[in-house]
């Protein structure tokens, strides 16, 4: 099935769309089941590159799915550091922002998984990323908060650069670091 998703175009009327919906589904599917054929030799590459295009300015289904697969893709070590290139971490710090609960939710999962690179780290601060995490953080659901304070944590043990900045960002509340 995957061999099937690996060649997504963009389409405009609704059983199109569908189609990329389930297209994108797959390839987070894939990637969620760590499954062998994303090893195979340029398919991780075409994949990411015709997945990127799908997180922005689509159909909402479309872009949660794909934003899903990004997240999913983040969480299998083998393929961070494809997909931090592929262009990943603006495209999950962007997210953030979105009025989308789950759109927001995955891209908290993404950003979550890639916290232990200084990248995503670099990121999130140059991107104010850790601003949106901190002002969003009470309004989510059990599971967004769970993922944000891990994220937070994730960042105050990286070093004291970033313990001073989300201190800037939130006060010294040690409860939430």
């Amino acid at each position: 099935m995957l061999r099937s998703c690996v060649n997504l175009s963009a389409k405009s009327n609704a059983t199109e769309i569908k189609a990329l919906a389930v297209a994108c589904k797959c390839i987070a599917d894939e990637a969620q089941s760590r499954s062998s054929q994303l090893e195979e030799d340029g398919v991780l590459e075409k994949v990411l590159m015709n997945l990127t295009p799908f997180t922005r300015g689509v159909d909402a289904q479309v872009q949660r799915q794909a934003v899903r697969a990004l997240a999913n893709l983040a969480a299998n070590e083998k393929h961070r550091v494809k997909t931090m290139e592929a262009g990943a971490v603006p495209i999950l710090v962007d997210m953030l922002a979105s009025q989308d609960d789950l759109l927001r939710l995955q891209a908290a999962r993404g950003i979550g998984m890639l916290c232990s690179e200084e990248v995503m780290r670099a990121a999130l601060v140059e991107l104010r990323g850790i601003n949106t995490i901190i002002n969003i953080l009470p309004a989510e659901s059990d599971e967004g908060q769970a993922i944000m304070i891990a994220i937070l944590e994730a960042l105050a043990n990286a070093g004291a650069q970033y313990r001073v900045l989300l201190r800037e960002h939130h006060g010294d509340r040690k409860s939430v670091v």
